[in-house]
């Protein structure tokens, strides 16, 4: 939960928002323990920082779930025609 705290200290950096990085450095720049995690070379890391890479991350990872992905499939194809 103190990340909550850091980023609203953190100053607006690249593209004039609040980067979860430069918050992330300012807590451990105050010795504070942060965890990360390693993606393997398979997974994939998704910036959903902006409506349209959430909007994009969230149909990729709904493609991946065979229950989901069964209805959604059929729709977006009907969608696409009208693009």
């Amino acid at each position: 939960p103190d990340i909550f705290t850091a980023i609203e200290k953190t100053k607006k950096g690249i593209g004039n928002e609040k980067q979860l990085t430069d918050s992330i450095k300012n807590l451990t720049e105050e010795g504070a323990e942060v965890w990360g995690l390693v993606l393997e070379n398979n997974e994939k890391r998704y910036d959903i920082g902006n409506p349209t890479n959430y909007a994009m991350a969230y149909i990729e990872l709904c493609l991946k779930d065979d229950k989901i992905k069964s209805d959604l499939k059929p729709y977006l194809k009907e969608l696409a025609k009208n693009i």
